[in-house]
């Protein structure tokens, strides 16, 4: 587990989260995870979409750039954290021809 991760989750464990999932994941209730990611990290939401089985991938970064986090929340409501680290990029998107169907 990284350092920064194991941060995460140590922060996260303050909050009264569940035990973790399998591996390292931490879980538990979304809005005490975006709490967490927001007041101990600063980081926002950068990209959402919908995952397979109707769970919801989120990106949270720092604005400064220095950590970054990915969360899936499933339709029953748990949240978990299945990846995190530092030094988020953020890279632009190049148009390409199909980009126009919308």
């Amino acid at each position: 587990m990284s350092r920064f991760m194991a941060g995460v989750a140590a922060a996260c464990s303050l909050v009264a989260l569940p035990a973790a999932a399998a591996d390292d994941d931490v879980c538990g209730p979304r809005a005490s995870i975006l709490d967490t990611l927001s007041r101990d990290y600063q980081e926002s939401p950068a990209a959402m979409g919908v995952a397979s089985g109707g769970s919801v991938i989120e990106v949270f970064t720092a604005r400064s750039g220095k950590t970054w986090t990915i969360l899936l929340t499933h339709p029953d409501g748990n949240s978990c954290i299945v990846a995190a680290g530092e030094q988020w990029t953020p890279v632009l998107r190049q148009l390409s021809s199909t980009d126009n169907e919308i």
